[in-house]
């Protein structure tokens, strides 16, 4: 008899890695049912799952509108959960094929089965739970005696021994529980055992902090009477000290950083492994520069699941991603000498670096290459400057006379060029501007506006912007040309801020702050912060409406409307 296996995920504000999570479990032939306890989401994207939901019976949505902390979920889970094993993993996770076919195989029925884990580029990863040092006494003295230690963050068993072992305890708030679920199941001498051959991606390792209340009650259940005070007093220094260092490290991290760097892996993952290989681009190669960006991203995804070999050219840190047909390059455009290492003869170069460094790359094509070009630009070029001397204006000026340049040498050349200037960019997770407002009003619930905030815009998907760059590849219509690209939405920016609380599922309260453009141009001035200018509050009501009718026309451009489609802020 063909045994099933139901899936059980506790999701708190994940993300994008939750739908990887999904995707890897519907590959699994033996998967019965996919049932995830909604912890914390944004509401938009719970909607999408209810949606997911109506289409595939397997998934199973528990949502208690509350913070049940994991052991609750888990205990919560259990009860529906209808298959002959369970399958716990946090949303972080992506299962390889076959992996249950493989578990169940190799595990034995009275038993709790782990895994190894690797990182997006196969380095393996050190996550297995570190076990009480008492357990050594509950084996014997022989540290052979001990079994293999493994991660609660993917731990396999059968629905009648978590019955045996009467569920997780809730006392616990968070992962420590699962460590307390493995030592009840030692102390009944069952065996935790980790499956050698079984790799899972795990897309953030970052440690989280547990409670001091759920390490005292750890402490108060498994350890003798007479060490626990003074365990207890070295707990709370510890939990002091480690509290002073994670607000310090608020202060000299991003808040969102660790998630924009996990969303940039997730991004590549899902479009080169996950999306469809359909081969129309094999044997091809291309260079894609600024790939560390979100376009340079998607398109450095989206290349390689047609089959294309990419070089990939970042002036920053390279992506922790490997693929066969993926070469990585750290490469700073602005040095001439540097540009000789990127190797040119290619199919096309899709430039999506900053525009100023573009003249120089032309340079370095010779005749005999002459590869197509396509690039990024700025829409802002084409609108009218907020203010008259402000740095932002002269940059502005500076992309202006670039393009123009740019254009006269491609023609010069021959090489057929074409520029996309896409406004607001968004989607893909790691955005400033849009995934920014989600996360403020997520944190904070309050956003300032300036004046009331009536300046309309479209704000354009990286997906949008990616298919374009790659539609217009062989159409020669579009060479020698540049094209303003908006989404296919236009609203004001009070409205947008609206959709994106909606979206994240919590009120919005708006702080009016007079004199906001002088105070950022003071803000800028005194803290050297050249991100902060104060057109950032005169933009909130000035008209910025892209016109799609060339791009409809030249290479049939249709974009999302804003927030719809498969995007994630």
């Amino acid at each position: 008899m063909t045994k099933s296996v139901s899936v059980i995920i506790s999701e708190y504000y994940t993300g994008a890695a939750l739908w990887l999570a999904i995707e890897s479990c519907f590959r699994q032939t033996a998967c019965k049912q996919i049932i995830i306890v909604t912890n914390g989401m944004y509401l938009g994207e719970e909607r999408k799952l209810r949606e997911l939901a109506t289409h595939d019976a397997r998934i199973h949505l528990l949502n208690e509108h509350q913070q049940l902390g994991l052991a609750r979920a888990y205990n919560l889970a259990a009860k529906v959960a209808t298959g002959d094993y369970l399958a716990f993993f946090d949303p972080n996770c992506v299962l390889p094929a076959h992996a249950f076919a493989m578990l169940l195989e190799k595990h034995r029925y009275e038993a709790i089965s782990g895994a190894n884990f690797i990182s997006a580029d196969e380095i393996p990863l050190a996550l297995d739970t570190k076990l009480p040092s008492r357990f050594k006494e509950l084996w014997g003295i022989k540290s052979k005696s001990m079994p293999a230690t493994i991660s609660g963050c993917f731990f396999f068993l059968s629905l009648s021994l978590l019955e045996t072992l009467k569920g997780f305890d809730e006392h616990y708030a968070g992962s420590l529980a699962i460590t307390d679920f493995f030592q009840r199941a030692v102390n009944k001498k069952i065996p935790v055992q980790k499956v050698e051959e079984l790799n899972i991606t795990v897309f953030d390792n970052t440690v989280q902090p547990v409670a001091v209340s759920d390490k005292m009650h750890y402490l108060d259940t498994h350890l003798h009477p007479s060490k626990r005070q003074l365990l207890h007093y070295a707990m709370k220094v510890t939990s002091v000290a480690r509290q002073i260092v994670a607000k310090l490290n608020r202060v000299f991290v991003p808040p969102l950083a660790n998630t924009y760097l996990t969303n940039r892996l997730i991004l590549l993952y899902r479009l080169a492994y996950q999306s469809g290989f359909d081969e129309s681009l094999t044997g091809k190669r291309y260079v894609v520069t600024g790939a560390d960006s979100a376009t340079g991203l998607y398109l450095v995804g989206k290349l390689l699941a047609k089959g294309a070999e990419v070089d990939a050219i970042c002036s920053r840190e390279i992506p922790e991603f490997v693929h066969p047909k993926l070469l990585w390059q750290k490469i700073n455009l602005k040095g001439e000498k540097e540009i000789q290492k990127v190797n040119l003869a290619c199919d096309a170069v899709f430039h999506t670096d900053t525009m100023l460094v573009l003249p120089a790359l032309l340079k370095a094509v010779s005749f005999e290459t002459t590869p197509r070009i396509i690039a990024l630009g700025d829409y802002r070029i084409n609108q009218k400057p907020m203010l008259k001397k402000s740095a932002e204006t002269l940059r502005i000026k500076a992309w202006q006379k670039v393009e123009k340049q740019v254009m006269e040498m491609a023609k010069a050349k021959n090489i057929p060029l074409t520029v996309l200037r896409p406004a607001n960019l968004y989607g893909v997770g790691f955005d400033s501007s849009i995934s920014a407002i989600a996360d403020i009003i997520h944190r904070k619930g309050k956003m300032v506006i300036h004046g009331k905030g009536n300046g309309m815009r479209n704000p354009v998907q990286v997906k949008d912007v990616g298919e374009a760059m790659i539609a217009i590849l062989n159409n020669p219509a579009t060479c020698f040309r540049g094209y303003d690209i908006g989404g296919g939405e236009a609203i004001t920016y009070r409205t947008q801020v609206e959709m994106i609380a909606n979206y994240v599922g919590k009120p919005v309260r708006f702080l009016y702050i007079p004199l906001l453009p002088q105070f950022l141009k003071l803000l800028a001035t005194l803290y050297q912060l050249p991100h902060l200018n104060p057109e950032m509050a005169i933009a909130m009501n000035r008209d910025a409406i892209i016109y799609n009718d060339a791009a409809l026309q030249d290479f049939s451009y249709q974009p999302e409307a804003f927030l719809a489609g498969d995007m994630v802020l």
